[in-house]
């Protein structure tokens, strides 16, 4: 199947729902390996108002309400998406390898992946199916991989397809660094990959809050939007950037994903999209900054 039969919708990534998440009450955990102990636990509140507060840590199906689909519809694109991401999944994951040193991914923590019955646009089946293609090629590393997936909008046959791939589900509005730690220990060099494709900027910086100590920061590959689109002062959004966002972007090591102009991958991922991660000894400044 051709790829221009499926249209790519507008340059932003309007598959992107969880723009409208408040992601409050960050939580670290204590087993990722001897280095990550009891003292890294915290809470972190980083909500900015008592009407964020409102949403802050359980899932509200009123404000993500959506019609049922039907599984085939999503089976279908899901297919289309299959055929046509090959070459995209290679470019990224060689990217990645060329990143991580020695480490070794266990976990693909997907967010914001949207609608994924073809209905609104492809991107979000284009990029879930991406997601697949790493896990595929991370298990030849470790076998026991796992992926989770933090979409408020899905409805039950997305649910259904996402759990027929072992993708957990996870109901809730909140970033946790417990997703990883929980499943890291035993691990010398484990790492984990935060796949946030075109995310809006407050999730960035609540993500990062989440995972907020040097020993998880360090171990995490995002895949997102350019970094230094935060520290650029002619960007129309660079008041409202976190100096936590900023000083993160400044300190990050970055390569951008260069598609062939009006491929497939160009169209479904974009030019403005950077795999990214933090040295210990980077992430340690960043954190010494912020006490």
């Amino acid at each position: 199947m051709d790829h221009n039969n499926f249209r790519f919708d507008s340059d932003f990534d309007d598959n992107f729902s969880m723009s409208d998440v408040d992601s409050d009450l960050s939580e670290t955990s204590s087993n990722m390996n001897e280095e990550i102990d009891s003292s890294l636990s915290c809470d972190a509140d980083i909500s900015s108002s008592e009407e964020e507060n409102i949403h802050n840590s359980t899932f509200n199906p009123i404000l993500y309400t959506r019609n049922p689909v039907l599984k085939d519809d999503v089976i279908n694109v899901m297919k289309w998406a299959e055929e046509n991401s090959t070459e995209a999944s290679k470019l990224m994951f060689d990217t990645i390898i060329s990143i991580l040193k020695n480490k070794t991914i266990i976990q693909i923590q997907i967010y914001g992946i949207g609608v994924l019955d073809g209905t609104c646009q492809k991107r979000g089946p284009f990029q879930l199916s991406i997601a697949f293609n790493l896990q595929k090629y991370f298990k030849e590393f470790f076998d026991k991989i796992t992926v989770t997936c933090q979409e408020p909008k899905l409805v039950s046959a997305e649910k259904e397809y996402l759990q027929s791939k072992n993708v957990k589900i996870l109901e809730t509005l909140q970033f946790s660094s417990k997703h990883f730690t929980k499943v890291s220990t035993n691990f010398s060099n484990p790492a984990f990959i935060c796949y946030m494709i075109h995310g809006a900027f407050f999730m960035y910086e609540k993500f990062l809050i989440a995972h907020w100590k040097p020993e998880i920061l360090s171990r995490c590959i995002i895949i997102g939007n350019n970094p230094n689109i935060f520290i650029d002062p002619t960007d129309l959004l660079h008041s409202r950037y976190s100096e936590k966002l900023k000083e993160f972007s400044k300190l990050c090591d970055s390569k951008p994903l260069e598609f062939e102009k009006g491929s497939v991958g160009d169209l479904g991922i974009g030019d403005k999209t950077c795999i990214y991660t933090i040295s210990r000894k980077n992430a340690t400044i960043l954190i010494d900054k912020f006490p």
